[in-house]
């Protein structure tokens, strides 16, 4: 897993950034099938 604020290789359980200590929020890890992704995102 990379830390989303300096882009660090990092543990997937990871609470905190090894190199720049920037909080890891808790990522929604629940694989969803692609056609639901799409059903939320287009809901015009």
């Amino acid at each position: 897993m990379k830390c989303p604020n300096c882009n660090a290789e990092i543990r997937d359980n990871a609470k905190f950034c090894t190199e720049c200590r920037e909080k890891i929020a808790k990522i929604n890890t629940k694989k969803e099938p692609i056609d639901n992704i799409s059903k939320k995102t287009n809901k015009n």
